[in-house]
């Protein structure tokens, strides 16, 4: 009897899955919540900081961010991946596929996080300002701002222009960010609506969403109702 074997060889080219990262951020006041960064095709975890590369239309967009305010790591397929800020002082603890990054730029994404914050925050404000100018929306520093490597935009408004304001803000937000090589995980937009009581609104987005947004070429898209749906808004009376 003749027995046929059939060997079947798996050519992997790219990450079968990727990786999700949930951190845990303040919001405003005492008020906190979780971040969930997706899609990060590359992380590692070294000296006290994790290293992320999330890829978007052929660009990739590094990240650093102390491992304190990791809470969660997982593959897409929905598996774990134990981590330790603490053994990661001593080298890497943990390293998932391939980067892209040099050593050096990962190293100096968390210095410029740790020793200058100052420095990123006047970047992601040049960037927003310059762009702004362009497309006819004055902003200036005190209109922005990064913390906790969220980055804050607050302007006024009315309450007829309350869906155009958030649309004209996010959107410039992606451009300047996709234009520059910049990544932040999360961008929230406070407005301040002009009433007989100022009426206060934040609202907060995912980062990538926002430079998803900042690559479409016309403020008219219908994409652009689906980002106002995926935001998160919370009301503040004065």
């Amino acid at each position: 009897m003749l027995k046929v074997f059939v060997i079947v060889i798996f050519i992997v080219t790219d990450p079968l899955y990727g990786y999700t990262i949930t951190i845990k951020e303040k919001l405003i006041g005492i008020l906190q919540k979780t971040i969930i960064i997706k899609n990060v095709e590359y992380f590692e975890i070294d000296a006290g900081y994790v290293h992320v590369e999330i890829k978007e239309k052929g660009q990739v967009y590094p990240y650093s961010f102390p491992c304190s305010q990791v809470v969660q790591i997982t593959e897409d397929n929905g598996g774990n991946i134990p981590f330790n800020c603490d053994e990661s002082n001593g080298g890497t603890s943990v390293q998932k596929d391939k980067s892209v990054v040099g050593k050096e730029e990962k190293f100096n994404l968390a210095e410029l996080f740790q020793e200058n914050r100052s420095t990123k925050q006047s970047q992601v404000q040049d960037a927003l300002i310059r762009e702004g100018h362009s497309h006819r929306m004055d902003l200036a520093e005190r209109n922005i701002k990064v913390e906790d490597d969220v980055v804050i935009i607050e302007v006024s408004c009315r309450r007829t222009n309350i869906q155009s304001t958030l649309i004209k803000s996010y959107w410039l937000c992606g451009y300047a960010m996709d234009k520059n090589n910049l990544f932040y995980p999360e961008i929230r937009v406070i407005l301040n609506i002009q009433k007989k009581e100022i009426e206060t609104l934040v609202t907060v987005a995912n980062g990538k969403d926002v430079i998803k947004l900042g690559q479409e070429k016309s403020t008219g898209s219908s994409s652009f109702s689906k980002f106002l749906k995926k935001l998160e808004v919370y009301q503040i009376k004065k």
